[in-house]
This record gives C-alpha cells, structure tokens and sequence, in this order.
C-alpha cells in the first residue's frame, strides 16, 4: 500500500479545505501555467484522482482537494446546509485562497453536477468543462436501486452505513467484472469513512436536480468522459445530441493495449470508437484518460478564440494519437 503523502490545508468560509498541489512545469519559465481544478464525486476523495497527476502536472498546475465533508476537510454538523451552490462557493473561494482566477474544471459523477453550476453561475471562472461518468439526471430506475429495498436511501445509509450502502451499490461506479477486488475494497473502504449525514445531504442534493436543459447554457469548451456500460451515463449519445449547437470537445480513441480492462474498470465501461456529434469517451481515472482530458483541453484552448460567438459549430479533437508527447505544451502568458 503507497505511504500516505501530507497534505496542506487552508481556511475557506466556515471549513478547513484539505487538498494539494502538484506543479512540475519548467520552474525557469515566466509564463503562468494554467490550473487543473478536479471535484471528486458522491463521498469520494482527491485520492481517487491520484492516477491522473502525473501526465497533467508537467505542462499544467493540478489541483487536487476534498470537498465539505470528505476526506480531512471539515465535517458539517448534522442539519447544516449542504447544497450545491455552498459547494460551488466552497471550491471558488479556495481557488481565491490560492490566487488563481481561472481553471479547468474537471468533475467526477456530482463533481461534475457541480461543474454544471459553476460553469452557469460564474462561466467567467472557468476555462473549461470535464464532465466525467456525470449524469445530467439519474435514471428513475438507479435512484429506485439506490434504495436498496429501504423505504429511500437515506434509511438504507442509515442502516448500512456509506460503506456499506457503497458495498451494495458498487455495480453503478465500477464495472465489476473488470475492476480487481483490491480496487472494489478500497473504493468501498475510503467512501465508507464518509459520517452517514454527509452521505444522506450529499445525495439529496445530488440527485433532485435535473441539468438535461440548462446544460445547453453553457457556451464554454465541454468535454464528455463516460464508461459506455456506465449505469450511470449511458445516454452520451443523448448528451451530445442536445449539445450538438454548443462548443463540444470530443476526446479521440486511445490506442488498445494489455492494461485496457484495468483502466476501464473505474468507469464501468469498454473502449468504443466515438460516433459522429458524440461528445463522450470513456473514463478511468488513470494515465491514459489523463491523456485524453489533456488532448481535449489542449484542442479547446488551440480553438478558444476562434470560436467566440460561433455557438453552432462544435469544437473537434484532431490531435493525434502518435505523437510520442502525452501533454501538448502550451502556457498563459501573464498580462
């Protein structure tokens, strides 16, 4: 088992946000790099977005922290507030602490819900969108599954606690008949250090909104990471028809190889070719589909201000997949 890395902490509001920094751009270098922001999902941690870090934080400043509640950072007292928009306000105002005015933000499942209200409220914060396995509406048929035979889910979180609640519930974050059993118990295992009340007002807040419309408000770069098996995003082709007039990002097919079921297993999803106006490709947290968060990001900011206004025409990812450079690099130039 990796050794535990310290992390820092930093008061933002009414909270101690725990999180870190990974910045290995050339250190001689005057121009500001940009800022990868990762929201991590429902009772998860920065720690499930480890393997993505170090083919992003040569060419970009990643910024990895863990949300109200999770992780090290301050626990809500049962009955607090706990909603989306005190969320949003949460990682804002941490990026204030740390000096940075824009970022790429880059959502897991609700982090990527969360994206969706920043990308609306404060589109001016954001350079871009990552929307990673992130329904824009659970299926009726998964929030009936989320009950696991209890009256709703927060009597089953009650009785079985967030891990184990997590334990019956594991099919909808990984694909089981890929992801070993040392990464099915450890999944279990970290969101079951989630307090039951987190659990219970996290998924309230969740799963009562409904983002199939106001999605196509968003006129920033948006890239689409599903699993195609993915319980959860499996209507990518339905995601990408109704941003069909926005500015989309589609990732490009990673080569195959011998590690591809294990890259795959977080997502719940096998590797598909991407269809004509699809925005989504399948992801594992992990090296590879850092690559392909990087290609997109690259593209979106390669065709950034030539597309201001044009909201018809979609943004296309024709990097390509022989370059032996995993991170195209680019900087911002201080003002």
């Amino acid at each position: 088992m990796a050794a535990a890395i310290p992390l820092q902490k930093i008061r933002v509001g009414d909270i101690d946000i725990e999180y870190e920094v990974a910045d290995y751009t050339d250190p001689w270098s005057d121009a500001e790099p940009e800022t990868i922001l990762f929201h991590h999902g429902f009772c998860r941690n920065m720690d499930f977005w480890r393997g993505w870090v170090p083919g992003l934080a040569r060419n970009y400043r990643v910024l990895r922290f863990n949300s109200r509640g999770c992780g090290g950072t301050t626990v809500p007292v049962p009955g607090e507030p706990y909603h989306a928009d005190q969320l949003v306000g949460d990682s804002l105002g941490f990026m204030d602490k740390l000096g940075i005015e824009r970022a790429h933000w880059v959502g897991e499942s609700s982090g990527g819900i969360l994206g969706i209200v920043a990308a609306l409220t404060h589109p001016e914060r954001l350079h871009s969108l990552v929307l990673v396995n992130t329904p824009f509406k659970l299926p009726g048929a998964v929030m009936a599954t989320y009950n696991v035979g209890e009256a709703d889910h927060a009597t089953a979180i009650e009785k079985y606690g967030v891990g184990g609640w997590c334990r019956k519930t594991l099919a909808y974050r990984l694909d089981l008949a890929k992801a070993p059993v040392e990464m099915q118990e450890w999944v279990i295992r970290e969101m079951g250090k989630v307090a039951n009340h987190v659990g219970i007002a996290h998924h309230l807040m969740a799963a009562g909104g409904d983002m199939t419309k106001r999605i196509t408000e968003i006129k920033m770069p948006i890239l689409i990471m599903f699993g195609e098996n993915s319980p959860l995003s499996h209507h990518g082709g339905d995601r990408a028809a109704r941003l069909r007039d926005q500015h989309v990002v589609r990732a490009c097919r990673p080569r195959q190889n011998a590690a591809r079921d294990h890259r795959e297993a977080q997502s719940g999803g096998s590797q598909r070719p991407p269809q004509r106006g699809d925005a989504g490709t399948p992801a594992r947290p992990g090296h590879r589909a850092g690559r392909q968060l990087a290609r997109g990001i690259h593209a979106a900011d390669a065709r950034r201000t030539a597309e201001v206004g044009k909201d018809s025409q979609n943004i296309r990812c024709q990097t390509g997949l022989k370059q032996r450079r995993a991170i195209p690099s680019r900087k911002k130039q201080k003002a």
